[in-house]
């Protein structure tokens, strides 16, 4: 006995699902025209029922014990249409055959019996488009089975079993009797139940498709028997296919996909991944033949890598694709073409002498001081904002020709101590007692200048005072700083004549 594994799955490929025509060509079949329900004469007088929104009725039927049988020769429902099932309330199954052309809903089918499950069985086929969709509080089961026998061992069988006599007990078991039927295609419908769902076919088909329930079976059968309740296929005696494309397949209970393997859509232990018959080898982001993951190393690039070379995917090699898949750039430790340096993770951009986060070396300008550098405050240095840190990394001084705090002037080079209206060479404008003669002025004899001490400049460098002053009511010769009288004889020759030799410095 096979027993679903208690896992939650999600089934996913990558490529686009197939339209209903596609469905339908794949089953060999003509899209319909025009919607048709037909009940056939097995059970009832044979009837065409009228659409858009079709109404089936115990009438169109039996009712033995709970179940209520069903039998159509035509049953398609388009887009836009519905087909809606009531019933007595005692009824838990309503058993559907179809013993004609392919089962097709493109519309949407409801049963309108609390809590009864739904099995439909179309020998031919069962298509369900985009739009199709069935509303049911119990089970639903769509297969392609011969028959449905019930527990007492009555078969409702597809065509009818002559002298048929209609199963008094509970549906049990779906069987196939002469190897492979037809397919059951689900085209990007969203089958969400509340109860369980079953598919159940010699070869199974979802592309683009929600299959969720409380418990989620979709298997592949073509000779013997599936048992509803428990999903045993012992009895089974050969296996059909089951295709799983771009399909989410979820399961509060569990969910089973038999037959097992990589291929059939279904991740299961050991895959990681299963993209049923879309995979490929060389497409981005597909998943891999084998059931393997993309993955960076494989050759090809997918959508988050930024190069895939395979085996050739180097950390070494210049310019190379590196073996995280990612281009060769500033920060992988290898000095590609255009960098001047790269430590990789020890790059940086605030530590000194380190490689910068740019793979330059550190330069002026780049906002971290190092040594030889006074300053550096990056984009912020300038030769012209007053006290910014310079773009030669030397900081605001003066003779830079800006003029900074506590500056008065400055003229760079131009800056003199000796010219005359000239920007002093301590960054101060030029005045009376700098000891140059500027424009306006007469004199400067700097700290020399006075307004009492003969013959010294005034201290509005206006002009000189007399060449002797009477002191207290002598004759003195004036005084002067002793670093400006001469040495030796010259000063004992000055004293004897008392004549004044006025020597002024400037």
């Amino acid at each position: 006995m096979l027993h679903a594994p208690s896992y939650r799955a999600q089934v996913s490929s990558f490529v686009a699902f197939a339209a209903c025509a596609g469905a339908c060509a794949l089953l060999g079949l003509a899209a319909p025209a025009r919607a048709d329900v037909v009940v056939d004469a097995s059970i009832v007088s044979m009837a065409a029922l009228s659409g858009p929104n079709f109404a089936v009725s115990e009438t169109d039927g039996a009712v033995v014990g709970n179940t209520l049988y069903l039998s159509f020769a035509t049953l398609e429902v388009g887009v836009g249409e519905t087909l809606t099932i009531t019933g007595p309330a005692n009824v838990e199954h309503v058993v559907i055959r179809v013993t004609g052309a392919a089962a097709q809903f493109d519309g949407v089918v409801t049963l309108s019996i609390a809590d009864a499950s739904l099995i439909l069985a179309s020998p031919a086929g069962v298509v369900v488009g985009a739009d199709g969709g069935f509303a049911v509080e119990g089970d639903l089961v769509l297969t392609t089975a011969d028959y449905v026998r019930a527990s007492s061992g009555t078969r409702f069988q597809a065509p009818p079993i002559a002298g048929e006599t209609l199963p008094d007990t509970a549906p049990a078991h779906l069987g196939f009797l002469s190897g492979p039927t037809g397919t059951l295609a689900i085209d990007g419908a969203d089958l969400t139940l509340m109860g369980d769902l079953r598919l159940v076919a010699g070869a199974v088909t979802a592309v683009g498709a929600t299959l969720e329930g409380n418990h989620v079976a979709v298997i592949g059968a073509a000779l013997g028997e599936v048992a509803l309740a428990t999903l045993d296929v012992t009895s089974m005696s050969s296996a059909g296919t089951v295709r799983l494309t771009r399909v989410e397949l979820a399961s509060v209970d569990d969910a089973l996909v038999l037959p097992p393997g990589c291929g059939n859509g279904f991740v299961e232990d050991g895959e990681a991944c299963d993209g049923g018959d879309d995979m490929s080898a060389t497409t981005p982001d597909f998943c891999r033949p084998g059931c393997v993951a993309p993955r960076c190393g494989d050759g090809v690039q997918d959508s988050t890598e930024g190069c895939d070379l395979g085996a050739a995917n180097s950390n070494t090699a210049v310019d190379g694709c590196r073996t995280n898949c990612q281009l060769a750039g500033c920060g992988d430790g290898v000095k590609d073409t255009g960098e001047i340096c790269d430590n990789g993770a020890m790059n940086s951009d605030t530590v000194a002498g380190a490689c910068r986060n740019d793979c330059t070396f550190a330069v002026c300008g780049d906002g971290v001081r190092v040594s030889g550098e006074q300053c550096d405050d990056g984009p912020a240095n300038s030769n012209t904002e007053p006290d910014a840190c310079r773009r030669n990394c030397r900081r605001a001084a003066c003779g830079d020709s800006v003029i900074d705090t506590d500056e008065e002037c400055d003229d760079g080079p131009d800056n003199s101590a000796g010219s005359a209206d000239a920007c002093r060479d301590d960054c101060t404008l030029p005045r009376c007692g700098d000891r140059v003669v500027d424009t306006g002025e007469v004199c400067d004899d700097g700290p020399f200048n006075s307004d009492v001490v003969p013959e010294r400049c005034r201290l509005d460098c206006q002009g000189a005072n007399g060449p002797l002053e009477l002191l207290g009511g002598a004759c003195e010769v004036p005084r002067r700083p002793a670093s400006e009288w001469p040495l030796g004889a010259f000063v004992l020759a000055a004293v004897a004549v008392l004549v004044p030799l006025r020597r002024r410095t400037r």
